[in-house]
């Protein structure tokens, strides 16, 4: 689970990805719903996540447990804008 921030910036726990190099293999999906008789709904946005360009996150050791990590700015398969999603101002 996430949460966006910013536009384009995910905010997640540091048990859920916890360096940069797990972060590059992941992808997070935006409008996953499931209908009354539990079928996935669609569009399903897909957007890789882009650890290069913003990447931080707290000891595993600690009571904080975050992580930061930014998004590529269009969905994988339908090229939709990130910015076309709200996101919660921390």
């Amino acid at each position: 689970t996430g949460f966006l921030v910013a536009p384009g910036l995910i905010l997640t726990n540091n048990h859920v990805i916890g360096s940069q190099d797990e972060a590059s293999s992941f992808v997070a999906g935006f409008d996953f719903e499931l209908d009354i008789d539990d079928a996935q709904r669609s569009p399903v946005f897909r957007f890789a996540l882009d650890p290069e360009n913003l990447f931080a996150t707290s000891d595993a050791e600690t009571a904080l447990d975050f992580t930061f990590v930014s998004t590529k700015p269009t969905s994988l398969r339908d090229s939709e804008p990130i910015t076309s999603f709200g996101w919660l101002p921390m």
